[in-house]
């Protein structure tokens, strides 16, 4: 399994020594390589350890790493000289050495008929034609007859093209490739009349609907194998699309979920991916991987997949298996993800060993941890009840919630406890830890960082605290409750669990998420207008004074576990992605956080 983890500060000292990049397009660079994400598609395909791979148009993107992990032998071909200098220091990096980067004349690619066992094509149909003097729809044409040409009878090619009639494109929504607004709507010949006046520029780099995605495959000799939609759209994920589960869980747009079940929604999700071949394919290597277990665990299981969605730190696809609820098999996006995933399980195991929980909770039970064909996945019963974010219109059931979900994580706190004073290393450890990391990324703030450390040790040194056991990210979207709204039936990911964690902290995430998930905020933005501010409404005040009551902590202590709460959330968010966030989440997250703390608290 990868660990990206290890070249985070190495790749980000590379992109940040090229001059021919902006300030914003290193940034991007270092979001999208580092962003594991694209591994699901390593799930979605066959299992070949001794195939080839060839991609091209490499883009920004993972993909090539675990890929790797699944084919003998990965070439890449791109046409920026840049980026591949950039992908190959990465693999290197990665000790990826089956990975071979290529930028010669496309016509010049490996010429051997039927020499590939997968092809695939990301957006290139797209912005290739940007580089060529011929028309788009015959460089498109071309690339898709070189791909007919290089792939084996038995092969498969995976196609990406984002929706040229996607949802937003209707409301103004600007495409990846192009700053126009309603551009994609248009027939070419109009479109590039637009494009001419409004930026003096030729409109080259067309976009697909599914319908002609699907047409440009068919026309070589290809049949569609498989449809996926990326959603809500490739940038930037939560759930992938395919077959029985085609409509959107959570949140959605009225018109958007009626459109799904009416099943043309998939003519205007955002982002299409199809695998296609000569032949029809084997199974992927998740089916693969679901047969295993089967043989393994003995279980019943239908074969169908209800979701797949993008995890904090693993993919998660939502099983029939079995019982009624199913069943939910993590497989983790790196090795960090793994040991997370790891401590979780026996945190759980731990806080059910204790007794100390008396509400009649549900918690993920792990049925399988083991491997196939090197990777890992953990396979959990489903915990049932609906998410508790559906209350957020219903503010009298809400108010209930949070406070039955209160004295049920007080529960869960007082399982392990431990009382302490706050000396150095305790300091050191719970409190600045935090700021040492996020220092180096920040050198901007240090003056008001170290202020703000000076004045979390004023506020808690030679002072009681008591641990506790922390669930880590105690939000109402990882509360389940029953349809009816009457109770809590359970709570899931456990991943960032601690045995000895800082009080008042799950509270805090209680509170503000009702506020983020309402108002769309950041936690930057809560921790500034309703945290440190102390802007709770009656009903969340009497929460958390009866905590403090409860847990004794005092007022001193109390103002640092407000600041505690906002440096263990950023802080460790920043410093997991390697600095490699927009300036407008360290804006909202980081300076204007500072700026009041350095206003109106110190």
């Amino acid at each position: 399994m990868l660990n990206l983890s290890n070249i985070k500060k190495d790749l980000n000292d590379y992109i940040r020594g090229i001059h021919d990049l902006s300030e914003d397009e290193k940034d991007f660079i270092i979001e999208k390589l580092l962003d594991s994400r694209d591994a699901i598609w390593k799930l979605m395909l066959e299992f070949k350890p001794h195939g080839n791979a060839l991609i091209i148009g490499a883009e920004w993107s993972s993909v090539y790493f675990s890929l790797a992990e699944n084919f003998n032998n990965v070439v890449v071909w791109d046409i920026d000289s840049i980026r591949l200098s950039i992908l190959n220091f990465a693999t290197e990096r990665l000790n990826l050495h089956n990975i071979s980067f290529h930028s010669q004349n496309f016509e010049d690619l490996p010429q051997m008929q039927h020499d590939y066992d997968l092809i695939v094509l990301g957006n290139s149909l797209t912005w290739l034609p940007e580089y060529f003097k011929d028309s788009p729809s015959k460089v498109q044409n071309k690339i898709m007859l070189m791909m007919r040409k290089l792939l084996k009878n038995n092969g498969q090619c995976l196609i990406q093209s984002e929706n040229r009639f996607a949802y937003d494109k209707w409301k103004g929504g600007k495409s990846t490739f192009n700053e126009l607004p309603f551009i994609t709507l248009l027939p070419r010949t109009i479109a590039n009349l637009y494009s001419k006046i409004a930026i003096n520029k030729t409109y080259r780099m067309y976009s697909h609907s599914l319908r002609q995605i699907s047409k440009m495959t068919r026309k070589i000799g290809f049949s569609v194998q498989e449809t996926y939609f990326l959603y809500p759209d490739q940038k930037n994920p939560q759930q992938l699309l395919w077959r029985n589960n085609s409509v959107p869980h959570g949140k959605v747009h009225p018109i958007e979920r009626l459109f799904c079940r009416l099943r043309i929604g998939r003519y205007f999700l955002s982002s299409i991916t199809l695998v296609a071949s000569y032949e029809r394919s084997k199974n992927s290597f998740i089916q693969e991987l679901i047969q295993d277990m089967h043989s393994k665990l003995n279980e019943s299981m239908h074969g169908d997949i209800d979701c797949i969605s993008f995890g904090a730190n693993c993919f998660m696809f939502f099983l029939r298996v079995g019982d009624k609820n199913g069943a939910v098999l993590r497989i983790p996006y790196d090795t960090i993800a793994y040991q997370r995933l790891t401590n979780a399980y026996k945190a759980i195991n731990s806080l059910k060993n204790s007794g100390g929980i008396h509400y009649p909770l549900e918690l993920p039970e792990l049925i399988a941890a083991d491997s196939y064909a090197g990777q890992d996945y953990f396979l959990e019963k489903k915990v049932p009840g609906i998410s508790a974010i559906e209350l957020l219109n219903k503010p009298e059931k809400l108010t209930i919630l949070i406070k039955d979900a209160a004295k049920i994580i007080s529960e869960i706190n007082q399982t392990c406890t431990k009382a302490v004073v706050v000396d150095d290393k305790i300091f050191e450890t719970y409190f600045l830890h935090y700021f040492r990391a996020a220092e180096p990324y920040l050198a901007s703030h240090r003056k008001i960082l170290r202020k703000t450390v000076n004045y979390l040790r004023q506020m808690t040194f030679n002072r009681s605290l008591l641990f506790i056991f922390s669930h880590g990210d105690f939000n109402l979207g990882n509360i389940l409750i029953t349809p009816d709204s009457k109770r809590i039936l359970g709570i899931i990911d456990w991943d960032k669990s601690e045995m000895n964690g800082l009080p008042l902290l799950d509270i805090i995430q209680l509170i503000l998420s009702k506020y983020r998930f309402t108002r769309s905020w950041s936690i930057g933005t809560a921790v500034r207008k309703i945290l440190l501010p102390e802007a709770f409404n009656e009903d969340d005040r009497k929460v958390i004074e009866n905590y403090k009551h409860r847990y004794d902590i005092c007022s001193e202590m109390y103002r640092g576990l407000l600041i505690m709460y906002w440096a263990t959330h950023i802080f460790r968010n920043l410093v997991e992605s390697g600095g490699r966030k927009s300036g407008n989440w360290k804006k909202e997250n980081i300076d204007d956080v500072l700026e009041y703390i350095d206003t109106m608290v110190l």
